[in-house]
């Protein structure tokens, strides 16, 4: 958690009245490229603050992909092969029995 001083940065306001947000700041508030912000005047304090889209597809594409879900996709893979494997590797050690009374449909 972020203390009360900690966070807080100093920045100039440029000619055309755009100001710079560090990235730290915005990672934590997760506010990316094409997010939202809404900015106000609270007496002499300037507030900014971020407004949650209503499901927008841009904005998840301008964050790009999430790498954490594509690696636990291919680790969740990786162990079903590894599994499917080594249920292969036992039953050709010792396959199951087949009888022909076991499949009723084997005499049509």
């Amino acid at each position: 958690m972020v203390g009360k001083n900690e966070g807080r940065y100093e920045t100039r306001v440029r000619d055309d009245g755009a100001i710079h947000v560090p990235a730290e700041i915005l990672d934590r508030l997760a506010i990316y490229p094409g997010s939202r912000i809404r900015v106000f005047r609270d007496g002499d304090r300037l507030v900014v603050e971020k407004v949650e889209a209503v499901a927008d597809p841009f904005a998840a594409a301008a964050r790009g992909p999430d790498l954490s879900a594509m690696e636990k996709i291919q680790r969740e893979q990786k162990e079903s092969a590894r599994k499917a494997r080594a249920k292969f590797e036992e039953l050709l050690k010792k396959p199951p029995e087949v009888r022909p009374e076991d499949n009723k449909d084997l005499w049509r």
